[in-house]
């Protein structure tokens, strides 16, 4: 009896549970599509508002484009406040934002009592805040110390950082060394204000143009919110996160073209921080190499220049000509110190990678012509191995 009991109640609860679990199954099924569709919905209305985000971005910096006067290291600046540089410049120490300038800023810089000789001796490379400019400044006493007369070219001038700082100091010691300042990007209507404000403009020649290894027509694309990031190379395929703000054509120009066009006779000390198109800089001036460029400053990124060439074959081929120091340190904080890279293509690869490896990625190098006067003075004082009577000039 209870065997025939059970047969039942198992042959019941079957029949049951049977339809049940089907009913379970298609429930989650239908479960699991709506949670899929909700899903999608529910990225592609974030895809939605990322865009509209990065309109409204693009807005704003290509359209609106809200500009503010800055105080920088006692310089002034006008400067896109969409810009991330903005965002960088502002955590410095010497930084006043939303600056409103008085009769003391348009005043000459006050004139340097000593000599140059005398400013040479004393000028101080062992100072702990050290910056780019106080490097910059050093060798252009030394090219004065020695008599050597020069224009100062600033390839990729941006808001003028460079080239400001450099003509008060020219100013400081009245000098009329003149500067060209090359600057294709979005920036140019902000360097030229910046050269107005700081009256600068006789010194300073501004070209809306490119420099490359040929004379021609470019298209120069500028990146959201990073107005430094004006190329020629698209650098959305290193940073894919970075949108693309705008596309301008410019004219292009062979800087060996350019000088012979203006007839520029003196010596030349070249600049160059052209987000990658560095290498064909070079290309563009090898009519000038060495004769007439005596010294170089270079932004070394190996990343970018790795598309066209080795990079340790562009130190191979400068170093025919030219003695090479790192500018920067290799360090968590990187500082303004120079040092030997050295004299081989094995060095040059080792260096190369140690740039490539490190967290910035790039470095400035400093390429002084090898017949130089007093190279060997110089090369000591910059990498601090001081000796007794180092101002002693070569015979």
């Amino acid at each position: 009896m209870k065997e025939v009991l059970k047969n039942k109640i198992d042959e019941f609860f079957l029949k049951v549970k049977i339809p049940y679990f089907s009913f379970l199954v298609f429930r989650n099924k239908e479960l699991e599509k709506l949670a899929k569709e909700l899903e999608n919905k529910v990225n592609k209305l974030i895809g939605l508002q990322t865009r509209v985000s990065n309109l409204e971005s693009l807005f704003q910096y290509s359209v609106i484009r809200n500009i503010d006067l800055v105080s920088y290291y006692g310089d002034l600046y006008f400067w896109y406040t969409k810009d991330q540089s903005y965002e960088w410049i502002k955590a410095a120490p010497s930084t006043i934002i939303n600056y409103t300038p008085s009769e003391k800023d348009f005043v000459l810089p006050e004139l340097c009592e000593d000599t140059i000789t005398e400013s040479y001796e004393k000028y101080d490379l062992n100072q702990s805040k050290l910056f780019e400019m106080d490097l910059k400044n050093f060798l252009f006493l030394h090219l004065w110390w020695n008599n050597i007369d020069f224009t100062y070219l600033d390839i990729g001038a941006n808001v003028g950082t460079t080239t400001v700082p450099a003509a008060k100091f020219f100013q400081k010691y009245q000098r009329d060394n003149k500067i060209i300042s090359f600057e294709p990007g979005i920036v140019y209507d902000l360097l030229k204000n910046t050269i107005k404000i700081n009256s600068i403009s006789k010194l300073v020649t501004l070209e809306k143009i490119a420099v490359g290894n040929e004379t021609k027509p470019v298209v120069i694309k500028s990146l959201l919110e990073h107005s430094e990031s004006n190329s020629i190379i698209d650098f959305r395929k290193y940073c894919p996160d970075m949108l693309l703000a705008s596309c301008n054509l410019v004219d292009s120009v062979r800087l060996d073209e350019y000088i012979r066009e203006k007839q520029i006779k003196n010596d030349l000390v070249v600049k160059i921080d052209t987000e990658g198109n560095d290498w064909f800089v070079i290309q563009g001036m090898n009519k000038l190499i060495p004769q007439q460029v005596a010294i170089i400053i270079m932004e070394y990124t190996p990343t970018l220049l790795q598309e066209f060439i080795e990079p340790e074959d562009v130190l191979n081929y400068l170093n025919q000509e030219y003695l090479l120091l790192n500018m920067l340190t290799f360090t968590p904080y990187p500082y303004w110190r120079c040092s030997l890279i050295g004299e081989d293509l094995n060095s040059f690869k080792k260096f190369a990678q140690q740039v490539k490896e490190f967290s910035r990625g790039w470095t400035d190098v400093l390429a002084l012509r090898r017949n130089l006067p007093n190279l060997n003075l110089l090369t000591t004082r910059l990498t601090n191995n001081m000796k007794n009577n180092w101002f002693t000039k070569d015979n």
